[in-house]
This record gives C-alpha cells, sequence and structure tokens, in this order.
C-alpha cells in the first residue's frame, strides 16, 4: 500500500504566524514568484484586525496557562471529512512502507486503538483539520478503499474548536505527538527545535537562553550542548536557513556560516554561489572573519578558489592474498610520511597527515592465517619514530 494518497489536493502550503524563515538572495533559482497586491482598509476593518490579534494573543495565553480539556468532545467522524492540516504547522516525515503496512494490518485487526485529534472551524463547515493522527487517516482510507467496509469509514477522534484553542498550542501538540514516535530527519529535527524554541518564547517566560535550552532537551531527549549547538543556527540569516531547510546546505557549511554576521553570510551566498557554498574547506576559509565590503569579500574569494582539502579519504578493497604486500607498502609510505611532514607540520603523530583504517576482526583473522605479519602492521600503526623502533 502507498502512504501517498491525494495529500496533494488538500495540503496547504501555511497558516498562521511564520515561525521559519522565508526570505532568498536574488541569485538563487529557486526564487518564487510573488505578486504583491495592496488592498486599502477602511478604518472599521483595521480595528476588526486589531480587536482579532488582541484576541488570538488572550487565547493563546490561557490555553498554556489553564490548559486546554482535549478529550471533551468525542465523536466517530467520517474520513471523508478530514483533511491534513496546514503544510507549514505538520512537515513531519511520513511513515515508510514497512511502518505503514504494520500500522495498516494493526487497524485492520484490532481497529483504532487511539483515536486521532482535529480541528473544526464552526457548525457550518463539514471539514475537519487532522493535527494528530494522519498516518492513521491514511491506513483507514486505504482499508476503506479496498474493502468499502463501513468500519474503516468512521474514526474516533477528539475534537477541538479552533474558537478555543490558539495557534501556539495546536502547533506545540502537533511537535509533542510526533516526537512521541518519530524517527526524525536531522533537517526536520533543526525545523523542530527551533518552532519550538520561537514557540516558547512566545508563551511562556524564561529568565534565560539556559532555561530555554533546558526545556527543549527535556522535550528532545538530548544534552542540553546538542540544543546549543542546534540553536546557533539561529544566527543564520533567513537566506541561509531557506537553502538548510531545504536540504540544499550542508549542516557543516550552515554553521561555518554562523560564525560570521548576517551581511558577510549575504554575500558569501550571492558573490561565492549557493552551488559553491557546501565545499566545506573553502566556506571554512571564507567565515573566518566577517567583510564589511564586496571588494574584501571578492579577495577571500580568489583565495579560497585556490584551495584544495588538507587531507581527504580513500576506500580501498583488497584480495586477501595481496593483503600482504599491500601492507608492506603502507608500512614503507607511513615511515617516508613521518621523514617528510614530520618536522614540517611539527606534529609528533602520523595520524595528522597519513592514517590507514582496517577492520579489527579482519585483520585478527589474517594475522592468525600469515596473510600479514604482525611487524608489518605494527609500522602501519605506528604514529612516530620512537613506536617504529619496536618494529624493527
Amino acid at each position: 500500500m502507498s502512504t501517498n494518497l491525494d495529500l496533494g489536493s488538500y495540503i496547504e502550503d501555511g497558516e498562521g504566524e511564520d515561525l521559519l524563515p522565508t526570505a532568498r538572495v536574488s541569485n538563487d533559482p529557486f526564487t518564487p514568484k510573488v505578486e504583491k497586491i495592496n488592498i486599502p482598509h477602511t478604518p472599521e476593518e483595521l480595528e476588526r484586525y486589531r480587536q482579532s490579534e488582541i484576541n488570538m494573543i488572550k487565547k493563546n495565553a490561557k490555553n498554556f496557562t489553564e490548559g486546554v480539556d482535549i478529550f471533551k468532545n468525542f465523536q466517530r467522524v467520517d474520513i471523508f471529512k478530514l483533511m491534513p492540516c496546514a503544510g507549514n504547522w505538520a512537515y513531519f516525515n511520513p511513515p515508510n512502507d514497512a511502518q505503514f503496512v504494520s500500522l495498516t494490518n494493526s487497524i485492520e485487526q484490532l481497529g483504532v486503538l487511539q483515536p486521532i485529534i482535529l480541528l473544526h472551524n464552526n457548525d457550518e463547515d463539514e471539514m475537519y483539520e487532522i493535527l494528530v493522527g494522519h498516518s492513521r487517516y491514511l491506513a483507514l482510507k486505504a482499508l476503506y478503499t479496498h474493502s468499502h467496509d463501513d468500519k474503516f469509514r468512521f474514526i474516533p477522534a477528539y475534537i477541538l474548536s479552533r474558537q478555543e484553542v490558539g495557534e501556539y498550542f495546536i502547533r506545540s501538540m502537533i511537535l509533542d505527538s510526533n516526537f512521541s514516535y518519530r524517527d526524525i530527519d536531522q533537517t526536520v529535527l533543526i525545523r523542530a527545535l527551533i518552532e519550538r524554541y520561537t514557540l516558547i518564547k512566545k508563551s511562556k517566560n524564561y529568565r534565560s537562553e539556559s532555561n530555554v535550552a533546558e526545556a527543549l532537551a527535556n522535550e528532545f531527549l538530548m544534552s542540553r550542548s546538542t540544543v546549543f549547538n542546534y540553536l546557533c543556527l539561529q544566527k543564520l540569516c533567513e537566506e541561509v536557513m531557506v537553502l538548510l531547510l531545504e536540504k540544499r546546505i550542508k549542516l557543516q557549511s550552515a554553521r561555518y556560516l554562523s560564525r560570521v554576521n548576517h551581511k558577510t553570510q549575504r554575500m558569501i551566498l550571492e558573490k561565492y554561489g549557493i552551488d559553491q557554498i557546501n565545499i566545506i574547506h573553502r566556506v571554512k576559509f571564507l567565515t573566518n572573519t566577517s567583510c564589511e565590503t564586496e571588494e574584501q569579500m571578492q579577495k577571500k574569494i580568489d583565495i579560497a578558489n585556490t584551495l584544495v582539502p588538507f587531507t581527504t579519504n580513500l576506500t580501498i578493497t583488497i584480495n586477501k592474498d595481496l593483503l600482504g604486500d599491500y601492507m608492506k607498502l603502507n608500512a614503507d609510505f607511513n615511515v617516508n610520511a613521518m621523514r617528510n611532514y614530520e618536522s614540517k607540520f611539527q606534529r609528533n603523530n602520523s595520524d595528522y597527515y597519513f592514517k590507514v583504517r582496517y577492520s579489527n576482526e579482519d585483520m585478527k583473522c589474517y594475522l592468525e592465517k600469515d596473510y600479514v605479519d604482525a611487524k608489518t602492521l605494527g609500522r602501519v600503526r605506528a604514529k612516530n619514530f620512537a613506536e617504529l623502533k619496536n618494529y624493527k
């Protein structure tokens, strides 16, 4: 069964407040075309908007101080009256095929063991938005499509009223429910952490960033230092953050960019290019200091373009009968590297410029059967001339 059941026709691009960045640099080929239309408003309309904002703030504050009774309105709802909530609220990865089949089999045999949570506008609106339980909805829809059995058509649900529940509570609930059972990929984790950070700052009082980090660490089950590492990405300008959330920039590049000011980040994107931004060793050089002018940036770019990685990794697969001769070559190369580079780099450890990795379990077998000798292996592992003396 497929998990991609007619989602595209329902999911909205976004709803409510933008908690994540949307800005793009001018040379981004993925920049959407947006036409702005200025609509004049009467004083009465502006007053209604102002009052609506005040009511929203009061509602969000009340939800977090007094709580929300999620379970007071229970119904069985026709799955054909359900639709996903806005895409910027529920952006977590769907279950993979194996997980979806397992969920579908469970519902077919046992039924829905945990009701979903829906959001309803008012009595005049027939449709309900799915806040929690979208995978269960998909599984029931697949089962009903296959069997036309009405027991799969009506799903048990707790229903929240949009008039009673504010946006911040809803989005916090979606975040918490998804983290209770999903394997989260890194990009979604970054997005969720930043969104949750923003929601906490807006809806609760914390005395310091340290308190916020502790709350996030407890909620996301990670160390405070890891949370701080992710929160440092908030130092990114919006244009870089957009690229990170779209998986067009590596996390390591983003962390280097977070070291410099927003002006420098934008200059790197615009003058060095988005397509170059994941060349890690060059981005590391470009972000060692901030630049105030385009001339300064161009000089750094000219230098960066001459740089090559200091080290690289090679993966070699070799037949057992060639292993002995190959390890002797590695041993001789290690000795030669020490002679030529130990004084140059002032490092008493050859791992800095030459290192061989191998499976200890495999090598133990090869040593037992004399495919390689211990003396040769010792010379490969030696880090300096003092250690080499043990294997002459």
